[in-house]
This record gives structure tokens, C-alpha cells and sequence, in this order.
């Protein structure tokens, strides 16, 4: 039977020495694995958004050609516009552009968009245009591939 002295007195002083010592070693421990843990996972996060980066940086690279074509092409004064746009869209927006459109902001998919719209008019007679093909063309394409050249030239300037 204990000592009834010893009951009064708590807990022996080494014995919460040693809960401390334990204690800080558990603590110790869970620190070190959740460090680990966030360290395995922090080069995978880093790495996709690298990955992400370039291949939007890519996107838009392929933009700025295509816009500056569909610019020359659809100036006031070009002759062929028609001509020039189909091949245009068929060459680069078909193969390059339209595969990048995730990484464009709203108001580049829809500039895109109404091209688009009008092209399948133009190569697909069954289709009725919401305004006639040739006076998009004339009037509306330039003004369309100016608003994104200068939303790109935005959207660049952001990356900074």
C-alpha cells in the first residue's frame, strides 16, 4: 500500500519528465512525416504547373500567328479575303488552334467562335449563316482579329 504522504504529493516529477520526453518525440516524428509528405508532392505540383505554363505559352504563340495571318489576309484594302480565310482556317485554326482552346480566356473563344461559325457556313452549304458570309468577311474579320490581338497582348502583359 502506498504511503498515504506520497498520494498528496501528485504525480513523481520523472515520471513527467519522461510524458514530456515522449511526448515531444511523437510531436517530433509527425512533423518530420508531414514534412516528407509535402515535400514527395510538392515537385509533382511544381511540375504540372511548369508543364501547364509552357504548353499555354505554346497556345498562344500559335495564336498570334494565326491572328496575324487572318489580319493580313482580311485588311481593307487585301484582295482574296474569302479565299485566304478558308485556307487559313483550314491550315492552322483546324490543326492548331482549335486543339489549344482550353488555355484561350472567354473573350479569345469568342472572337474564335464567330470565325468558326462562319467558316462552316462558308465550306458547308446546308448551313445558314446568322450574316452573310462575304460581309463577314468584308466588314466584321478584321475587327474580330484586332479585339484578340489586343485581348492577347492583355492576357501577356498579366504573365508579368
Amino acid at each position: 500500500m502506498p504511503d498515504p504522504s506520497q498520494i498528496s504529493k501528485g504525480i513523481d516529477p520523472s515520471v513527467l519528465s519522461g510524458l514530456f520526453a515522449l511526448g515531444g518525440v511523437i510531436l517530433g516524428s509527425l512533423g518530420a512525416i508531414l514534412k516528407d509528405i509535402i515535400l514527395r508532392k510538392l515537385p509533382v505540383q511544381l511540375e504540372r504547373v511548369r508543364i501547364h505554363d509552357k504548353d499555354r505559352i505554346e497556345a498562344y504563340k500559335e495564336l498570334i500567328v494565326f491572328i496575324r495571318d487572318i489580319q493580313n489576309s482580311s485588311f481593307p484594302l487585301a484582295e482574296s479575303k474569302e479565299a485566304d480565310f478558308r485556307r487559313i482556317m483550314k491550315d492552322k485554326y483546324e490543326d492548331k488552334i482549335l486543339r489549344n482552346l482550353p488555355y484561350y480566356n472567354k473573350h479569345v473563344i469568342e472572337g474564335l467562335d464567330k470565325m468558326e461559325s462562319n467558316y462552316l457556313c462558308l465550306t458547308n452549304p446546308d448551313l445558314i449563316p446568322e450574316v452573310d458570309c462575304s460581309s463577314f468577311i468584308d466588314k466584321e474579320l478584321f475587327e474580330i482579329a484586332n479585339k484578340i490581338s489586343k485581348e492577347i497582348k492583355i492576357v501577356i502583359k498579366s504573365w508579368t
